[in-house]
C-alpha cells in the first residue's frame, strides 16, 4: 500500500492520510502526472511513504516539510528545475542527507555535475530499471 501526500496547488499545504512512523519517503517528481502515477504504481510497498509533486516549489516544499529519504526527480520542469531544486535541498543542512536522483532525456549528463545529485537516470527509461535505482537507496535507510 502506498501513502501519499501531496501538496495543495493553491494554498501550498502538506495533506498526509497516514502517520509517516517507520516507513521510509520517497519524494517523486515531475510535470507529467503520467510519469509519477507510473512511478507511484510500480514502487508501491507496503513500507513506503510516497510523496508526489508536479513541480519544483512544491517538491522543495515537500523536502523541507517531510524530510524524504531519496527524491527523484525530473531535471526539465518549468520554474523550479531539478537542477537547482537539487542545489536547493544539497545546500540545506535539514534536507542534505536525502539521495536526489535527477532524471533527464538531455543526453549530456556532465551538464549536471555542478548540482551534487546523486545518481541520474536517463529518459525515456525502463522502469524496471528505476525501481532498481531507488530499491537501492532505499535500502541504505535505516
Amino acid at each position: 500500500m502506498i501513502e501519499v501526500a501531496s501538496v495543495g496547488f493553491e494554498f501550498g499545504y502538506a495533506e498526509s492520510g497516514k502517520n509517516e512512523c517507520g516507513l521510509k519517503k520517497l519524494l517523486v517528481v515531475d510535470d507529467e502526472r503520467e510519469i509519477v502515477e507510473l512511478i507511484s504504481i510500480v514502487l508501491d510497498r507496503d513500507d513506503l511513504w510516497l510523496l508526489e509533486a508536479y513541480n519544483g516549489y512544491q517538491a522543495l516544499q515537500m523536502a523541507r516539510t517531510h524530510h524524504p529519504d531519496v527524491i527523484l526527480s525530473d531535471v526539465l520542469m518549468p520554474g523550479l528545475d531539478g537542477l537547482d531544486l537539487c542545489r536547493c535541498i544539497k545546500s540545506n543542512p535539514s534536507t542534505s542527507n536525502a539521495v536526489v536522483i535527477l532524471m533527464s532525456a538531455r543526453r549530456e549528463l556532465a551538464d549536471y555535475s555542478d548540482c551534487q545529485a546523486d545518481e541520474f537516470i536517463r529518459k525515456p527509461f525502463e522502469i524496471d530499471y528505476v525501481r532498481e535505482v531507488v530499491d537501492r537507496f532505499l535500502s541504505t535507510v535505516a
